[in-house]
């Protein structure tokens, strides 16, 4: 049995990314992202069962890292806008950062090769937001919507902006996002 290398890991992560993100989920071969990996097809078999398995581990992985971005530095303490407002703005600022992990989670959030578990790691990880939306509800501050309505008046918004801002259609500046953050707040507020 071969051991596995982190360092070969993260390789074939990052082109499966690349693969995924130039040529979509179905064009991504596993010898596509062996090749663009550096390594042959069948050692990405020594990381992963196939396909499905590799982008799954990869989308949990992302998820991870792009939440901890998200809460990392937000002071839960302070008001619930101001927490909401400082994990808006870092989002953007990831993303803006890691277009391609952007560009992948995007793609792959929305395809049916999602599995149960990971789409349930990836609500684990938004839970420091929906935890927040519970205390935003039970303050007062915001209308009690199902949390897919909250998500279309507030993450949605930003996504969108993140990707019109990487397909370069609009420059998106602080005062710009300062809006588009205190326009994704009103959306949901009391």
């Amino acid at each position: 049995m071969r051991l596995k290398d982190d360092n070969k890991k993260q390789a074939i992560y990052r082109a499966a990314m690349s693969v995924v993100t130039e040529q979509g989920l179905a064009g991504a071969s596993m010898s596509k992202i062996g090749r663009a990996a550096g390594v042959s097809a069948s050692t990405l078999y020594v990381y992963f069962e196939n396909k499905e398995d590799m982008l799954n581990k990869l989308y949990v992985m992302l998820k991870e890292e792009s939440a901890n971005a998200y809460f990392g530095d937000v002071n839960s303490d302070t008001s619930v806008k101001s927490v909401f407002c400082q994990y808006i703005r870092n989002m953007f600022a990831f993303f803006i950062a890691n277009p391609i992990m952007f560009s992948f989670q995007e793609q792959f959030k929305n395809s049916p090769n999602v599995s149960a578990q990971a789409r349930a790691r990836g609500l684990e990880c938004d839970a420091p937001l929906h935890e927040l939306y519970t205390r935003a509800v039970t303050e007062g501050l915001v209308v009690s919507y199902p949390k897919p309505v909250v998500h279309a008046l507030t993450i949605a918004p930003i996504t969108h902006l993140i990707q019109a801002h990487l397909n370069r259609e609009i420059e998106v500046d602080a005062q710009l996002l300062e809006a588009t953050v205190d326009m994704a707040w009103r959306a949901v507020s009391r």
